[in-house]
């Protein structure tokens, strides 16, 4: 499965590791607005890739809240 992720902190390596693990790839991870994107990081839910199979919140509620 191609696998988007919802930040990027000690929660997001955790859940990218067991991704990893199991065969999966990262396909996204989707960062605050304004923050400077590099290589998978998007700010927008609209810039997200089309063939994104699952997005994994690994950011919580208020950060999960402002993406709608």
């Amino acid at each position: 499965m191609k696998i988007g992720l919802i930040g990027k902190g000690a929660i997001a390596r955790y859940v990218l590791d067991a991704l990893e693990e199991r065969g999966h790839r990262l396909g996204a991870i989707l960062i605050r607005p304004g923050k400077d994107c590099t290589g998978l990081e998007v700010n927008s839910v609209a810039d997200l890739p089309k063939d994104l199979d699952l997005m994994i919140d690994c950011a919580g509620h208020e950060a999960l809240a402002s993406y709608g």
